[in-house]
């Protein structure tokens, strides 16, 4: 058990490494089928070999043993970007994790891109202070533009000519540490709960609005009962395409502040880009980190019991949105409605 505090203590000679890494593999050419690999320090070691490879390997014992034995690479993992707590070195990683399917033997596996920074630099993170690192998430999960870019070019294509795009680029780092009063909050004004709503597309377990916020602060409000520092979590928050998703993960934030002492907690969070055939999903970790939790960003994030999805609550029978008193007309407030917490 991790604790509040405990990534807190780590030593003060952990600094920021905002220098871009990669790891992973890609079908670029067929003298080269090992991974693609930046550096090796020891938290990126712990991130790639410890994280990745072993959560990986998790997934794709899961789909192999499921029903039908299918494949792990049938089972395409979605662009999505992580916020990841590494419980040994101390460090937080940003990173992206981009599936191009894997090498040219056929063995699947993503290719990811990252940066990292002092877990004590960066309690949390709290909405004041996400705004600035889901920046710098998109900035890497941009970077598939230019790996497509890279396999599609006709030419010859070695492991060097992939370093050579990337080598030396950095991100900022320094204001991702510094709170940048709410500058999520003026989009999500402009959002109104009653489009948010239609815009899941009937992913959410609720007939209308007004039921699903009533269903939303009952499952709030037993969070806010069970919080404390024994109180381990995985919460799962649906995100609906049409709204920009940087708003909706800054508000789920704010929303579960209401909730969680986020301000004394080391939470890891990934979630998924929204896909035509299954509804993304924002998964907050409020413990240790383990490979397992990899299988979050798969499509096996359903079948998993140790998860509280909010998007997998139904509605109540008998209970109709439309006799409920009338609760917060924009996206903005709803997130910030509050429950209240035990100090």
């Amino acid at each position: 058990m991790s604790g509040w505090t405990s990534l807190f203590k780590r030593s003060p000679k952990l600094k920021a490494d905002p220098v871009i890494r990669w790891f992973g593999k890609m079908p670029a050419t067929r003298e080269y089928n090992d991974y693609y690999r930046s550096a090796n320090e020891p938290w990126m070691g712990e991130f790639n070999e410890e994280w990745l490879i072993r959560g990986y390997e998790i997934y794709g014992q899961r789909v192999r043993n499921g029903p039908g034995g299918r494949s792990a690479g049938k089972d395409r993992i979605p662009v999505s970007s992580c916020i990841l707590r590494l419980p040994k070195s101390g460090m937080t990683v940003l990173s992206a994790i981009l599936d191009f399917g894997g090498d040219t033997l056929g063995r699947p596996f993503p290719m990811c891109f990252y940066v990292g920074l002092p877990t004590a630099d960066w309690p949390g993170p709290t909405s004041d202070r996400i705004w600035e690192a889901l920046g710098i998430l998109r900035q890497l999960v941009g970077i598939q533009r230019e790996v497509a870019r890279f396999l599609n070019d006709p030419g010859q294509k070695k492991p060097e000519q992939f370093s050579a795009m990337f080598r030396d680029r950095a991100m900022s780092l320094e204001r991702a540490v510094e709170p940048d009063g709410d500058a999520w909050l003026p989009r999500a004004r402009s959002v109104s709960m009653s489009d948010w709503f239609a815009a899941s597309d009937g992913h959410l377990g609720a007939g209308d609005v007004g039921s699903w916020m009533a269903m939303a602060d009952r499952w709030g409000a037993r969070i806010a009962e069970a919080e404390s520092e024994d109180f381990e979590a995985t919460l799962s928050f649906p995100i609906v395409a049409g709204v920009p998703q940087e708003v909706q993960v800054a508000g789920w934030v704010r929303w579960l502040e209401g909730r969680m002492h986020l301000g004394r907690r080391a939470v890891s969070m990934m979630w998924t880009e929204p896909a035509a055939s299954r509804p993304a999903r924002l998964s907050v970790i409020a413990r240790e980190l383990m490979p397992e939790d990899f299988l979050l960003l798969t499509p096996l994030v359903s079948e998993l019991n140790f998860v509280d999805d909010l998007a997998g609550l139904r509605q109540e029978p008998g209970v109709d949105g439309s006799a409920l008193p009338a609760g917060p007309s924009s996206w903005a407030d709803f997130v910030q409605s509050r429950a209240k917490l035990t100090a």
